[in-house]
């Protein structure tokens, strides 16, 4: 039987681990020093190519399996609430997709910059969104889960399957939707059309981008013990198979690491 190639060649982004080697036009890293970041091509190996600018130095008190976590939930959770017009303190956020990757660090940012903070997500997961400082856990598996909700200043929808009339209903005059993931084709062209015609709110998307700065400020959250990287399992290199199914189940809670301490060729 016939196989065609992989759309795409690489797998894995997030990475942390030691230098071994540096390129001439390298200022700050050296060999030996600790560090994570996004690699753009196959982090999932023994060895990996990471750019300096999309890579900073772990902290002493993280592992590498706790910086792996890091890199693009965080950023993108980051750069996700950097698009609130007012300030998150006092102001009202809703998450969708709360106990994924990129919710978990987001309900955790939110929180820690004195939002009042709601999170949609599975009725198991309730019990994890609230731990990580949500003041409601919303499950969307209950009938008409939006309809007794309050509006907010900012909706960061990670999944891509609200009902995009009613959620941009729940949005204050001049509050700010953020589509991080769509769930097909005809989400997307409804929400790009409805952000042309919707004047006193804002319906907006990201491009998270990775930068050296944002890696240490987040970092230094972590050390600080205003966030900290959820992991739902780790998984060794040999069973990266088994860990790629489990996030394609779209269950997991926070983050999967797979553990590369040496791999057999």
């Amino acid at each position: 039987m016939a196989c065609s190639a992989p759309r795409n060649p690489y797998s894995g982004g997030d990475v942390a681990g030691e230098v071994v080697k540096v390129g001439q036009e390298v200022k700050d890293l050296k060999v030996g020093d600790r560090v994570f970041g996004r690699a753009d091509h196959n982090a999932l190996g023994e060895y990996a190519l990471l750019e300096e600018p999309k890579s900073a130095i772990i902290p002493e008190s993280l592992t590498y399996q706790e910086a792996a976590a890091l890199p693009l939930v965080s950023i993108t959770a980051f750069d996700a609430l950097s698009k609130a017009k007012a300030q998150l303190k006092g102001s009202r956020v809703l998450i969708n997709g709360a106990s994924g990757g990129i919710g978990t660090m987001a309900v955790q940012m939110a929180k820690a910059r004195g939002a009042t903070v709601h999170g949609i997500c599975s009725q198991k997961n309730e019990s994890l969104v609230q731990q990580l400082g949500a003041d409601q856990a919303i499950n969307y598996q209950a009938p008409g889960f939006l309809e007794s909700l309050e509006p907010y200043d900012l909706i960061i929808d990670l999944v891509g399957n609200l009902d995009q009339a009613r959620a941009t209903s729940l949005l204050k005059e001049k509050g700010v939707f953020v589509m991080v993931g769509f769930s097909g084709f005809r989400p997307m062209l409804s929400f790009l059309l409805r952000s042309l015609f919707i004047r006193s709110k804002s319906l907006v998307t990201i491009d998270a981008k990775t930068t050296t700065a944002k890696l240490n400020e987040i970092a230094q959250k972590v050390v600080a013990n205003e966030i900290k990287p959820v992991i739902d399992q780790v998984y060794d290199f040999e069973q990266t198979q088994e860990a790629f199914e489990h996030l394609g189940s779209r269950r997991a809670k926070g983050k999967i690491v797979i553990r590369v301490e040496k791999v057999k060729w």
